[in-house]
């Protein structure tokens, strides 16, 4: 007897299986787009799908996702095998010089059990959440107009193209 063929993983078979990817906006606006054209070339049956990291692992635990990219604070007890991939450093953008921490700033939801970490680090320097959106380029266009400065992560930053001496760095909120 002769074994002829090879191993199901060595075949050539066209897969036509859909991956749905749930994201956070964050990292499809930063890191994903620069990748994507090149990947749905190669596989054209990748869907992308933006959330918040508690609905992204909703999804991925339901099955309604795939794969489940999530940015800022993951729980434990999810239930899912998951990798950290990297922490992602935030600045704060101010249209007006900035030489202290600001004493009010925007913020992402805190509510929002990804971002709720932040809560205590702001606190502990005595900086409000002058108002929590729900989107950090809201954010950022709103600080680049004067209106307060904002914490943004340094993806959205580079994504939204915004100069550098917008940009301000503080020691103590490196935690972030």
């Amino acid at each position: 007897n002769e074994l002829r063929g090879q191993i199901y993983d060595q075949q050539e078979l066209e897969d036509t299986s859909l991956i749905k990817m749930d994201c956070s906006e964050t990292l499809v606006a930063g890191y994903l787009s620069m990748i994507m054209e090149e990947q749905l070339a190669r596989d054209p049956y990748l869907r992308i799908s933006t959330n918040h990291t508690p609905r992204i692992v909703e999804n991925v635990k339901s099955g309604r996702a795939t794969l489940g990219f999530c940015a800022g604070y993951l729980p434990s007890h999810h239930g899912l095998m998951s990798v950290h991939l990297a922490d992602e450093p935030f600045s704060i953008i101010s249209k007006h010089p900035l030489t202290q921490l600001p004493k009010a700033i925007l913020t992402n939801d805190l509510n929002n059990p990804a971002n709720t970490y932040q809560q205590a680090i702001l606190s502990k320097y005595e900086i409000q959440p002058l108002m929590e959106m729900d989107s950090y380029t809201a954010a950022a266009q709103l600080a680049l107009k004067g209106m307060a400065p904002a914490l943004i992560p340094k993806s959205i930053i580079k994504t939204l193209n915004i100069a550098s001496n917008f940009c301000f760095e503080f020691e103590e909120l490196e935690p972030l």
